[in-house]
């Protein structure tokens, strides 16, 4: 499946980023996966799903531009959900934080069930890469999976059969993991399960 080209995706229009949202707090993770990294020249932020399609949180393509030591030019992409800047949504957090356990579970659980498949001989991936960043706000940090040509697809039209089965099978590996990590590990954290 082929990326969509800047004029045919729906989530390119740019928007405005919270303050804390700034090239410093990546500098770590561009370090890491930029060889060479000198510094980061610019920061864009985009809307990172069409209208109406992220309802709870906002979702953002947060692009970088990085300089490396030969003077080379590279952009890296995260999908980075923050939370909705509002009194409801703050109470919301109080009583069950989502950012934290969402994280938790793309940080512990994840690479754990992948693990297990891993020491059996066989390579799943559950999800995007998460990382973590230097900030004391709600998030959820994702490598951007759409250089890979991953989409969205539109929810109204829903998917084909080829992508319903893989979604399908997915979902099956993802819960023999879940049963052989309860019965391994013992059960899941009152966060993961609340």
């Amino acid at each position: 499946m082929p990326p969509q080209t800047k004029d045919e995706d729906p989530c390119t229009e740019s928007i405005l980023f919270p303050e804390w949202v700034k090239p410093e707090i990546f500098q770590d993770i561009l370090k890491l996966q930029v060889k060479n990294y000198k510094e980061t020249k610019s920061l864009r932020a985009s809307a990172g799903v069409a209208k109406g399609e992220n309802y709870a949180t906002i979702m953002l393509r947060v692009e970088l531009d990085v300089e490396t030591e030969d003077k080379s030019q590279v952009t890296k992409a995260y999908m980075l959900k923050i939370a909705h800047d509002s009194d409801a949504y703050r109470k919301i957090l109080e009583k069950s934080n989502i950012f934290d356990t969402e994280r938790g579970m793309y940080l512990k659980i994840v690479p754990e069930m992948e693990k297990m498949y891993r020491d059996v001989g066989l390579e799943v991936k559950f999800g995007a890469q998460s990382y973590e960043i230097p900030t004391n706000e709600n998030y959820v940090l994702l490598e951007d999976l759409k250089p890979q040509g991953f989409k969205n697809v539109d929810r109204l039209q829903g998917l084909d059969q080829v992508h319903t089965e893989s979604a399908l099978r997915k979902f099956a590996q993802w819960h023999a993991a879940s049963a052989v990590r309860v019965d391994t590990k013992g059960p899941y954290e009152e966060r993961y399960t609340k």
